[in-house]
Formats: C-alpha cells, sequence, structure tokens
C-alpha cells in the first residue's frame, strides 16, 4: 500500500521540544508523517534517499548551523520549503534565514511547537501557492487561466494590493471572509478601510498597516497577525496575514493571504487561563512549592517559595540552586536533586534551612520525578513543609515525659491498683464474649431448663407457705390432737424437698454440660471427629437462631468428606471456634435478610476435605460479605463491627488463637463486600502439641 501523506523532516536536538512537535502530528491526523534527525549531516544524509515535502530546523545545531541548511537547501532542492525555528526572537536572526531562502521563521513556544502541525499545512500551502505564483507569472501570457483557479479555489483569503494600497483582486475565500456578496465591495478599498480603526494593541490599523507594506515590498515578505472586520456585520476577528511581493506590469504588487485565526485564538486564550490558574493555585498553598527541569533549572514557583528565598519570581525561574542558594546548600541540594532523577520516584527528607529573614527552619522536603511519555526524567517538584513548631513542640513533650516518668515512680502503686483493675475488666470482657459463643447453645437448651426451674419455683413457694404454718403450730402447745396434722405437715414438706432436689439435680446437670463447654473441659488433645462435631453444631446453631426468629430461615448446605480420618484436637475448643464462625455466618445472612425484605435466599455452607497432611474446612455464606477496610482488622481484639453488649469482637481473635496457635493450623478469610464471606481452616494431622 502506498504512503499518501506529506513526509517532514525535522531537524532538532532538543528531546523535549521534539517531543512536543511529535504528539502535535500525532494529534493532527494522516496527512503528515514525520521524520527527526538531530544535525546538519543527518539532514543532509536523510536528502540523499529521501525529499521530503517540507523541512523544519532549529537554528542553533550540534554540528553547525540551520541557517547553513537552509543555504545548502536552496541550492540543491530549492523547491523544498524550509521553515527556520529558534528559541529567542532575533530579528537579524530572521532577516538572515529569509534571505537566505527559509520560507518562514519561527520563535519556539510550547504554543508554536504544538501548532506545528498548522505550521505545516500554512506553510506548504503558501509554498504550493508561491510556486503555483512564480509558475504563473513566467506561463502568464500563456495560462492566465491557471493562476485563476489557483487564486480562486484556495480556501484562505487571498487578495492582490497594488502600490497604492489598494485592493486590485481578491478571491471568493476574501469575500467570504469579509462579508461580501461582490468584489466591487472590496476592490479599490485599503486595508485598513476593513479593519478596525485601532487594532487592539492601541495603534492606527492605517499606520501599522502601511508599515507592515513597505516591510514587505523592502524584504520580499512578511508574516503578522492582524484584525480585520466583516463589512457586512461589524465583527472584528484576528487573521494572520502573509505578504509577499510580486513582480507585477514592471512594478511590485503584494500578494497577501489571510487566514481566520479566531479559534487558536480562543485556544491561546483558554491555555493562558489554565496557566494562570495553575500558578493562583499554587500560589495559595501556604508552604513553599518549586519545580525544575531535568538540568536542575527552576522553570516555576509559588509566593511561599519567593518568600522563603527573598526574591521575586523572574529573579528565579531560569536560574540553577548555586545562582540562588548559599554555596553548602546549594550543593546539597543539588546533589539530593541528581540521586532523585537517578533514581526516579519519590525523596523525602528533612534539613535545617534559612530564610530571606536570617531565622533558621526545621523543613522536610517532599520531592517527586516527573516524567516524558518515554519515561525518562523531564524534572522534578518539590513541596517544603516546615517543621520547627513540631521539633520544638517534640522538645516539650520529651522534657515533660521526663517529668512524667519521675511521676510515674511515685504512683507506682496506684498505677498497680489500676493495673489490677484492669485485668480485672478483660477478664469480664473475655467471660463476655464466652457467653456470647454459648448464647446458641443456651438458646437450645432453654427449654430443657425452663421446666424443671418451674418446678423448683413452685415448690419452693409451697415450703415457704407449709413452714410458716407448720411455724405458727408449733408455737401453740403441742397435743395429742395436733400430732396427726403436724405429721402431715412434715411429710407434705419431705416430699417438696425431693421434688426441689430432683429437678434441682437435672438443672445443675445441664448447667454443668454448658460450663463444661465454656471451659474448654480438660483442654487435652484426643481423636477427634471433625465431621460429627461440625454437624452437630451446624443443627444447635441453626435451631438456636430459629428460635430468636421463626420467620427467619436459612437454606444450611453441607459437603463433608466421608474420608477424613479422626485428628487429634482440644475438641471442645474447636467446637468453640464453629460455633463463632457458624453464628457470624448466620448473623451476616440474617442482617442481610432483614435489608432485602423477603428478596433474599439465605445459604450458608460448609464443608470438609482431606489435603494429605491436614484437614481443610470452610464456611461460607451469601451475606453481607466484610468491607475491605474491615479485611484486615477482623482478627484484632475488640474489633467488631456488630451492635450489642455481648458483642465485643473477640470471638474472631480467640477462634484464630486457637486454630493458629493451640492448634498449629491456618484461618482466613476471603469476601466481596454485599456478596459473600469464606472462611477457611486447616488443621494438621499431626499436630506437634498432641
Amino acid at each position: 500500500m502506498s504512503d499518501d501523506r506529506q513526509h517532514i523532516l525535522l531537524v532538532e536536538d532538543e528531546e523535549a521540544h521534539v517531543e512536543l512537535v511529535e504528539m502535535a502530528f500525532e494529534d493532527y491526523g494522516d496527512r503528515f508523517s514525520l521524520a527527526v534527525v538531530k544535525t546538519v549531516q543527518g539532514a543532509l544524509d536523510y536528502l540523499t534517499s529521501t525529499l521530503p515535502y517540507l523541512v523544519i530546523t532549529d537554528f542553533l545545531l550540534p554540528d553547525g548551523k540551520g541557517i547553513e541548511l537552509v543555504a545548502i537547501m536552496k541550492s540543491k532542492h530549492p523547491d523544498i520549503p524550509v521553515v527556520m525555528m529558534t528559541s529567542h526572537g532575533d530579528e537579524q536572526v530572521a532577516v538572515d534565514a529569509m534571505k537566505a531562502g527559509a520560507m518562514d521563521y519561527l520563535v519556539k513556544s510550547e504554543v508554536t511547537l504544538m501548532a506545528m502541525p498548522r505550521v505545516a499545512a500554512r506553510v506548504l500551502r503558501e509554498h504550493s501557492l508561491v510556486t503555483a505564483q512564480q509558475k504563473t507569472e513566467k506561463k502568464l501570457e500563456e495560462s492566465e487561466e491557471k493562476y485563476r483557479i489557483v487564486f480562486e479555489q484556495s480556501i484562505d483569503a487571498v487578495i492582490i494590493i497594488d502600490s497604492n494600497d489598494r485592493y486590485i483582486d481578491c478571491n471568493q475565500a476574501a469575500l467570504d471572509m469579509f462579508g461580501c456578496s461582490r468584489k466591487e465591495e472590496v476592490l479599490n478599498k485599503s486595508p485598513w478601510e476593513i479593519a478596525p480603526e485601532i487594532q487592539p494593541n492601541g495603534l492606527f490599523s492605517a499606520s501599522v498597516g502601511k508599515e507592515f507594506h513597505q516591510s514587505a515590498l523592502a524584504r520580499g515578505s512578511a508574516r503578522f497577525e492582524w484584525y480585520k472586520k466583516r463589512m457586512d456585520n461589524g465583527l472584528v476577528f484576528p487573521v494572520e496575514a502573509s505578504l509577499t511581493a510580486i513582480p507585477y506590469q514592471g512594478g511590485k504588487v503584494l500578494y497577501a493571504v489571510l487566514r481566520d485565526i479566531t479559534e487558536r485564538k480562543k485556544a491561546e486564550t483558554i491555555l493562558s487561563r489554565h496557566l494562570q490558574f495553575l500558578q493562583v493555585l499554587m500560589d495559595s498553598i501556604p508552604v513553599p512549592v518549586f519545580h525544575k527541569d531535568s538540568q536542575g533549572i527552576y522553570t516555576g514557583c509559588n509566593k511561599a517559595f519567593e518568600a522563603f528565598l527573598g526574591k521575586k519570581r523572574e529573579e528565579i525561574i531560569g536560574r540553577t540552586v548555586y545562582e540562588i542558594s548559599p554555596g553548602d546548600l546549594a550543593k546539597t541540594y543539588h546533589e539530593k536533586d541528581l540521586e532523585l532523577i537517578q533514581r526516579g520516584g519519590n525523596q523525602i527528607y528533612d534539613f535545617r534551612v534559612m530564610y530571606a529573614d536570617r531565622t533558621q527552619h526545621d523543613v522536610i522536603f517532599h520531592k517527586a520525578v516527573l516524567t516524558k511519555k518515554t519515561g525518562e526524567p523531564e524534572g522534578l517538584i518539590g513541596v517544603m513543609l516546615d517543621i520547627t513548631e513540631r521539633k520544638q513542640s517534640e522538645k516539650e513533650i520529651k522534657q515533660l515525659n521526663e517529668e512524667l516518668e519521675q511521676r510515674v515512680q511515685e504512683r507506682t502503686q496506684e498505677l498497680e491498683k489500676s493495673f489490677e483493675k484492669l485485668q480485672n475488666m478483660q477478664n469480664r470482657l473475655i467471660l463476655q464474649e464466652k457467653m456470647a459463643s454459648l448464647g446458641t447453645l443456651t438458646a437450645g437448651i432453654s427449654h430443657e431448663i425452663k421446666n424443671p426451674l418451674n418446678f423448683v419455683n413452685n415448690f419452693s413457694e409451697l415450703v415457704v407457705d407449709y413452714i410458716d404454718t407448720l411455724s405458727k403450730e408449733l408455737k401453740k402447745e403441742v397435743g395429742d390432737q395436733n400430732e396427726e396434722e403436724i405429721q402431715q405437715l412434715l411429710d407434705i414438706i419431705s416430699r417438696s424437698g425431693k421434688k426441689i432436689h430432683e429437678h434441682g439435680n437435672r438443672a445443675n446437670d445441664i448447667i454443668e454440660s454448658m460450663l463444661l463447654h465454656s471451659r474448654g473441659g480438660s483442654g487435652e488433645f484426643q481423636k477427634t471427629d471433625i465431621n460429627a462435631i461440625l454437624s452437630e453444631y451446624i443443627g444447635l446453631v441453626y435451631h438456636s437462631r430459629k428460635a430468636k426468629d421463626q420467620n427467619f430461615t436459612v437454606m444450611m448446605e453441607s459437603d463433608l468428606d466421608d474420608s477424613l480420618e479422626h485428628i487429634k484436637t482440644v475438641a471442645q475448643d474447636i467446637s468453640r471456634v464453629f460455633v463463632n464462625l457458624l453464628n457470624n455466618a448466620l448473623d451476616s445472612t440474617y442482617e442481610k435478610f432483614l435489608e432485602q425484605d423477603g428478596e433474599y435466599a439465605p445459604v450458608v455452607y460448609t464443608s470438609t476435605r482431606d489435603l494429605e497432611d491436614r484437614i481443610e474446612i470452610k464456611i461460607r455464606d451469601n451475606g453481607k460479605g466484610i468491607s475491605p477496610q474491615h479485611m484486615t482488622k477482623i482478627f484484632e481484639p475488640f474489633f467488631t463491627t456488630k451492635q450489642g453488649e455481648n458483642k465485643i469482637g473477640l470471638g474472631l481473635p480467640l477462634s484464630y488463637d486457637i486454630v493458629t496457635q493451640e492448634h498449629q493450623g491456618t484461618m482466613h478469610v476471603e469476601s466481596e463486600e454485599g456478596k459473600f464471606s469464606e472462611f477457611t481452616v486447616t488443621l494438621p494431622k499431626l499436630s506437634n502439641t498432641a
């Protein structure tokens, strides 16, 4: 496939400028292709194999000056236009470049570099027009029609101005630009008659226009920005004007090309406002902020940085640290900058500096590297945080700590008592969490305790009543007539005592079983059927929750590995782990059940699996899940997101310690907020604690 793009050769050794131009051409579209060389010789080598449509060269190059390349191009390739660029506006350089044969002359800036595709398009158009004009002049007598076609079909406004500064011809684009329908409305008028009386710079259009005309006639061409005015509605708008002196009927006329640059001006205004906004934003930051290029030259700063140095921004920008800071400090700053540029990333260090008022301050430097698209360092930005007051505070705090240490020695006894109280409180909290984990057991067996305790209460009341009656009778004289009645009362009391004893023993047995579970039994490792324990507590915890809310239904799914062998564990402690994890799963699904208002099907899934040297237990629910900010804290003591007096955040930490410390196993959790939580426990088959 052939490449129909117009090839442009850029001769530039400044990487930053090359990058801006490349970026501009990438954004412009597929009309152009860009090749880059860095030297005059590189350009000449390139021209031996490829002839570009346009050459754009810098004025100063490593092996010579761009003006030398312009002269060579004019001699060997006169048909290829050349645009000269320079970093500093110099009228003599511009004159020399134009005399050497350059088509245009630009002062480099971010705006002009980013506008290079439009410059290229314009120069190519102008070159095309000039070339066409030259050919037309040579063959004017033979081909007047060709000239007229080029003239009329130009997308830019093209105007012919005679030596009396009068329009003698124009194309349709010029009529459209001026808001006219016929050439007669434009011809014989001077350029300043179709312009505001005074230009935005405060000068009269007539005087400025005449100077431009004289310059173009004297030098052969002139290029400038100018404001025109439409004749139909008086609208004033900016144009870019290019004047070229051409021979005509024994004299010279000006061939003027005008382009409406309203949109470009708007873009420049927006960019200027954006840069102004960024500077105002930086100036509003109360701490010193600065930025430098990769060579260590300051490119900007805020007012706080100006105050720090005691210099105006104009005295800082464009200079190195050696030019604005004392020698020793400058060397340290520069070495730190080089270290950061070479390493990349961020840099933080504290340093003692002297402000412009000669006061010493402790500051922390925060610096970061600015990089190009290629990843190469482009410069750095730095912020200075004054920590003088903080350091003074730290010194005062240190002194205060020393005083406090002396006072602590005097109050040791009081603190020991406070510590003892704190330990007692912690023990009560731990006990409260243990009782919370036993809540499901208590609910499951509450109906077993209720009946015997009712008997105890009822018969206890009877005993009190009978004893009261007996007491009254005994106060009377005991006679034969009362012996039988007293005996009956004693028999009733005896039978009531037996009933109290019988049902009290039953309640005691139930309570003893519950206490045995809460204490963790003997604490000895014994062969344990994990599947059996897990199945038992799945049912127990489920029925306990069901007793609290009959409307709550959860699907308890299990996939237990029947081949799972018995392993040595402290069964009561492992049971506590299962109770805590199952309770948490049911809590999560229950909360989501209440929020979803019946549109949600709670599921708790449990599974066991043989993993050769250990077994794996998973407990998964489709409840509310755990938020990312809570994931790192759930195993911390006293951390909880639940409400209620029994929810003090010890269940998971205790379970974690039982699994990882007592049984040398592992416990981890995976969760997605709003969707699921899954706790995975692994227990070794050969526990080193057994």
